[in-house]
């Protein structure tokens, strides 16, 4: 089971007023990465070794879109493993000085397109890779895979736009999920506007939900289309290495580094009772988790937590008493991921020229849990029998209670409410066999089919996914 471990403005018809296009070196000359994309060179002495790590995987772009005198400028584009982020700057548009930073617009009003004669490309590859992970495909059932996806249908290319008030400037930052299945990929964005929701007391909000009413505040639509040039690929290790933590027996068996984070993954080798007590069981595993990495200079660079143990637990049936846990956090700047030679899990060291450098590995996380086997535990006794129905009992019962409160809007809750409304949801997430988007994950029955789990804005759309 994986535990994580984040058209309703229609007929605008705004008169197209002005439209220009600068060219790709308008703005080459004047603008650094690290300007285009504040906060990654943050708390590191040296800006110009950023600089470089920006470049990397940078694509420059400047064109410039001004519709009822509202300037969006795509200034450039970072590809990063699955992520690409593109830079807007914004001018002219009226954003009251109480909207907060790192709010998000609201992402239904704008769309991110894959060239047409680049898609039938792209999604080949992602079936392959998948089909790869699980039974392998004849060509034919690759093909007819194929076109059925194609008649979805464009790519899935999941994005989320968020504000970023930087230095007295606004500017737009668009998250794409994009993989690198294609050689310099050509991207369209379409904004239809910017637009956020807003009630009666002021608050703001991303979706709509009642009591909001629509805030548009640029009237599009801006149009970009570009080529992003590089792209940098992790480095993932695999392999096995065994310590303990706090007393608790791991064996880390995959480490995956980015420039701007770091992952790790293993599987605890201490039986944990988690069919009759998951929650503090996984409790357990809180210091299991990420804290840092060690570059080669032999500086430790601790990192911002990207989300807890209980966020990130896995396990295909709770009687294994196994877990397979995947514990990140990100850097405090953007570093060169081949300078990282070691990760500290809880304080311990493990170093990676203990692990194998993979050369090609999966674009995509892709996890499959070993099937349950009966042998692992023996038949259990009336007493425990009786124990577990009672404890499913409680469980199911504390579950029924919680949606009834899980589902109520948290924007137009007092904050007692919100924190009663967000315990409740946790339970309800916690309750879901889920995984977190992005990340592919399978659980395998004992006949060996292997059925994909959901993504947790699937099953909880407009919910944030836990982060503690």
């Amino acid at each position: 089971m994986k535990k994580s471990i984040r058209s309703l403005i229609c007929g605008l018809g705004a008169a197209l007023l002005l439209l220009t296009c600068l060219p790709a070196f308008a703005l080459a000359a004047e603008k650094s990465f690290t300007s285009m994309f504040p906060g990654y060179a943050g708390g590191t002495g040296d800006p110009h070794a950023v600089e470089a790590v920006l470049a990397g995987m940078g694509t420059r772009i400047g064109q410039s879109r001004t519709v009822n005198g509202v300037t969006l400028t795509l200034d450039g584009a970072i590809w990063n493993k699955n992520k690409m982020l593109l830079s807007f700057a914004i001018q002219g548009a009226e954003i009251p000085k109480d909207v907060p930073n790192e709010i998000c617009f609201n992402r239904d009003v704008m769309q991110v397109t894959l060239a047409e004669g680049q898609r039938e490309a792209y999604v080949r590859s992602g079936t392959v890779e998948l089909a790869e992970s699980r039974a392998p495909l004849t060509q034919a059932e690759l093909d007819a895979k194929v076109r059925d996806q194609l008649r979805r249908g464009e790519p899935a290319l999941f994005h989320l736009p968020r504000l970023v008030r930087d230095g007295g400037k606004d500017r737009l930052l668009l998250s794409v999920s994009v993989l690198p299945y294609v050689e310099k990929p050509e991207l369209t964005v379409h904004i239809e506007s910017l637009a956020l929701f807003q009630n009666a007391e002021g608050k703001y909000w991303s979706r709509p939900y009642d009591g909001y009413e629509p805030l548009v505040l640029a009237a599009g639509p801006f149009d970009f289309t570009f080529t992003a040039e590089k792209h940098q690929r992790p480095l993932v290790y695999t392999g096995a290495v065994d310590v303990t933590v706090e007393g608790i027996p791991v064996r880390v068996q995959k480490v995956t580094v980015t420039a701007f984070n770091a992952q790790v993954e293993y599987e605890t080798l201490r039986k944990l009772d988690l069919e009759n007590d998951y929650l503090n069981e996984t409790k357990k595993l809180e210091p299991v988790r990420l804290s840092g990495v060690w570059t080669r200079d032999g500086r430790p660079l601790k990192g911002a937590a990207e989300g807890s143990m209980g966020g990130d637990i896995f396990t295909p049936d709770a009687r294994l008493g196994k877990a397979w846990v995947t514990t990140g956090n990100t850097h405090p700047y953007a570093i060169d991921p081949a300078s990282v030679t070691a990760v500290e899990i809880g304080g311990i060291r493990v170093d990676l020229s203990k692990l194998t450098l993979q050369e090609n590995p999966p674009l995509q996380n892709i996890q499959i849990a070993p099937p349950y086997s009966e042998e692992e535990q023996g038949e259990p006794t009336a007493a425990e029998k009786a124990a577990a129905e009672q404890a499913a009992a409680d469980r199911a019962k504390k579950l029924e209670e919680a949606r009834k409160i899980a589902y109520q809007d948290l924007n137009a809750a007092s904050k007692e409410e919100q924190a009663r409304i967000l315990e409740a949801r946790k339970l309800v997430i916690d309750s879901a066999s889920w995984t977190a988007d992005g990340w592919t994950a399978y659980t395998v029955g004992k006949n060996g089919e292997k059925v994909q789990l959901p993504h947790f804005s699937d099953l909880f759309p407009g919910w944030e996914m836990p982060k503690e």
